[in-house]
Order: structure tokens, then C-alpha cells, then sequence
């Protein structure tokens, strides 16, 4: 009898120690590692950290701060991010590598805040024949690059495509190392009244084909979808609140550009933001196509005629209407 006593004490005793262990051997929620630049409508997401509002949604997020688009695509090719903020060619890029990632969010449509900029005796578009351009290939700004040599006539072997990083850009035109520069704001409204240099043309002449947003893989929509929409909700709680008028917002997005609170909103003036109801236009339904399809056929066909994808991935591939059905 009490050897049956010491034998179910053991068993116990075995049974909550295999317990404890497990509860210790539980690895906390891994924070959700989403990739962000400095750009004005993403830095409302900095402002919404700031205000708690991700601790009001219950997500945990670590934001990856880098510079330099070349790393953010690496990032996510890497696995070292579950997503970024990131423009839809970009995305493109990443698919066409086989990279499987998906627009979940369009946080900005270009309405005018990408362009060229040019010397001020470059008057018009066909005056780029034969001079030097600078811009970032991996950005948004080639976008808008290649869609002006179309509109003008001009092939890629009509002018000197310059790569330059994306804090070299305007230095570099400055210096005269270049003769234009394909940029976004607020470098365009810096131009805006100079005597030596002026906007040649921005993307009001093209609108719906550059926009931005936040883009996950496949794998992070299965397993960490509730943070993804959580993350969504306060995205269009903070764009709500600039929409409804808080100036502090405009100021504090002035503040961390290092621009003058007129400036920024001259910038957030030439692009439409990506409220609830612009996402389901771009988005469509299960059964109407939204506009972003054609968005991302318009992309993938510039970087492609441009030599900078090895294949043209399927519009719908860029796209998860998963959680802009509500």
C-alpha cells in the first residue's frame, strides 16, 4: 500500500513537473516585424505609436526603420520582416523575384507627389534627349521616370540613367552631376520657386499608377492576419483624425521631415490618402476587380520594358482582398 502511495506521489510529481516545464518552455508572442521609411503618410504610423494607439489595438509591432529601398526589399526577402510600407512597384519587384508578398493596405495614391526635376533651360520633356537623369531604380520615382520617357517619346537609350541612392539625389543634381532628377516630395516643392531649376512634370499628368501601402507575405496573413487587420485599424484611425482636421498631426509629420508645417501640406495636397474607402475602390470585391489591378499591370509593364524584372508577375499576385472586405 505504500509503495502504490510513493508511486502515485512520484507520478504526480512527474506529471507537474512535465507541466511547469512546459508552461516555462512557452515562447512569448513574437513581436510582428513590419519594415518602414521615412515618407509623410508613414509617419503617422510613428505618431500612432507615439499616441498608444497600437497598445489600444492589442499589437505588438517592431518597426524596422531603414533608408534605403534596396534594403527593404532585402528585408523581406531575407524573412527578417513579416512586412513593410513599401510603393506597389516595389511589391512588383518582390514578385517577380518569387517573392510571394501581398498589398493588404494602400496608405497613399500619387496625385502630384512624384516628378522630375530640371535644369531651367530642360523646357519640356523631349529636352531630356541626351542628358543625364538621376534617380533611384529601386523607387517609385523610376516609375514615374520611365512613364515620362514614354510619354515624350524617348527610349531608355535616349538619355543616361544615373542610379544614384536616395540621399545622393539631390546633392548629386546640385553639384551638376546630373542634369534632371527624379524625385518625390517634399523635394519637389523645394524647387517649386527656384530660378536654376523647375519641375518638369509630376504625376498629376498620370494618376492611379504610383501609390503606396503595406504589403505582407503570405505566411504572415495565415499565422498573424488579427495583428495585420489590427495594425490596419489603426492606420485608419490615425488618417481619420488628419481628415477630420488635427492640425497637431500635420505639424508633428513637418517636425520629423524637417519641413515647414506649409510644406507638408502642400505634400499631403497632391496625393490622396488611403482611408477606408479608397482601399475598396483599389481593393475591388471577391467579384468586381478594384482599380489596383490595372495599377499593377501599368507597373509591372514600365519595369519590365526597363529591364528591371526578369518576369512580369500577374496583377492579381500583387494583391490580398482578404481584409478589405469589411
Amino acid at each position: 500500500m505504500k509503495f502504490k502511495l510513493a508511486l502515485l506521489v512520484l507520478l504526480a510529481a512527474a506529471a507537474a513537473f512535465v507541466a511547469f516545464s512546459s508552461i516555462g518552455s512557452v515562447k512569448p508572442k513574437n513581436k510582428l516585424r513590419i519594415v518602414i521609411t521615412e515618407w509623410p503618410p508613414w509617419d503617422l504610423m510613428q505618431i500612432a505609436e507615439e499616441r498608444g494607439y497600437l497598445k489600444d489595438e492589442g499589437v505588438e509591432i517592431e518597426f524596422i526603420k531603414l533608408t534605403s529601398n534596396e534594403d527593404v526589399l532585402r528585408a523581406v526577402e531575407d524573412g527578417r520582416a513579416d512586412g513593410a510600407f513599401l510603393g506597389l512597384d516595389m511589391c512588383v519587384r518582390l514578385n517577380s523575384r518569387g517573392v510571394s508578398t501581398k498589398m493588404v493596405l494602400v496608405t497613399d495614391v500619387s496625385k502630384g507627389s512624384e516628378g522630375v526635376i530640371a535644369r531651367s533651360e530642360i523646357s519640356n520633356m523631349q529636352a531630356l534627349k541626351g542628358k543625364k537623369i538621376g534617380v533611384t531604380v529601386c523607387a517609385c520615382s523610376f516609375i514615374s521616370l520611365s512613364e515620362v520617357l514614354n510619354r515624350s517619346g524617348l527610349k531608355e537609350s535616349d538619355v543616361e540613367i544615373v542610379n544614384l541612392p536616395e540621399d545622393t539625389i539631390v546633392p548629386s543634381f546640385e553639384a551638376h552631376k546630373v542634369d534632371a532628377i527624379a524625385v518625390w516630395e517634399p523635394n519637389l516643392i523645394v524647387y517649386a520657386g527656384r530660378a536654376d531649376a523647375h519641375k518638369l512634370i509630376d504625376s498629376s499628368e498620370y494618376p492611379g499608377l504610383i501609390m503606396d501601402g503595406l504589403a505582407v507575405t503570405p505566411e504572415t496573413l495565415k499565422h498573424r492576419g488579427k495583428d495585420v487587420e489590427a495594425l490596419m485599424r489603426v492606420w485608419f484611425r490615425v488618417v481619420d483624425e488628419m481628415k477630420a482636421g488635427e492640425q497637431s498631426l500635420i505639424e508633428r509629420v513637418a517636425k520629423i521631415e524637417g519641413v515647414s508645417r506649409e510644406q507638408i501640406e502642400v505634400v499631403f495636397s497632391r496625393m490622396e490618402m488611403g482611408t477606408r474607402e479608397v482601399n475598396r475602390t483599389i481593393f475591388g470585391t471577391k467579384d468586381t476587380p478594384g482599380t489596383g489591378l490595372d495599377a499593377a499591370r501599368r507597373n509591372a509593364d514600365l519595369l519590365f520594358q526597363f529591364h528591371q524584372l526578369p518576369r512580369k508577375p500577374e496583377p492579381a499576385s500583387v494583391w490580398d482582398q482578404t481584409l478589405n472586405r469589411n
